[in-house]
C-alpha cells in the first residue's frame, strides 16, 4: 500500500500522476491542492482510492481523473475550485452509487454544487 502524504513538494512543476495498484490513500487534507499545472490523473490501476477534504482542490487545469476498478471514496471538497474536469468511472455503478443527497458527497457536488461544469463518464454500463 502506498500512501501519499499531506502535502506534495513541488506542486506547481506536476503535470500527470499515473498510478500503480499500490497506491490506496492520499492521505490528509490539501495533499495536490494548488497544482496548477497538472492537467490529468490516472488511478485506473489502482484496487482502493479514498481522496480527502481539498486533495485536488483549485487544479485549475485539470480537464481528466480516471478512476480504478473499485468504488472510490471522495470527499465533496477533494475538487473544490475545478471546473471543466471529465470524472472517469470504471462502472456507471460505481458513480451511481455514490450518495446524490448529501452536501458533503461527491456526487451532490457534481450535480448540484460548485461542481456543475463538470462532467462524469464510466468505462462499463453495467453494474
Amino acid at each position: 500500500m502506498i500512501l501519499i502524504p499531506a502535502i506534495v513538494a513541488q506542486k506547481e512543476q506536476l503535470e500527470e500522476i499515473l498510478s500503480s495498484d499500490a497506491l490506496t490513500t492520499i492521505t490528509g487534507s490539501y495533499a495536490f491542492e494548488n497544482c496548477t499545472a497538472l492537467t490529468s490523473l490516472d488511478f485506473s490501476n489502482c484496487k482502493v482510492v479514498t481522496l480527502y477534504t481539498r486533495a485536488f482542490a483549485d487544479c485549475i487545469n485539470l480537464t481528466r481523473f480516471r478512476f480504478g476498478q473499485s468504488k472510490p471514496s471522495i470527499n465533496a471538497a477533494a475538487f473544490t475550485g475545478v471546473t471543466g474536469c471529465t470524472f472517469v468511472f470504471q462502472k456507471k455503478s460505481h458513480y451511481t452509487s455514490l450518495s446524490a443527497t448529501s452536501t458533503s458527497s461527491f456526487r451532490y457536488w457534481i450535480e448540484k454544487g460548485e461542481g456543475m461544469s463538470n462532467t462524469v463518464d464510466w468505462i462499463e454500463e453495467d453494474v
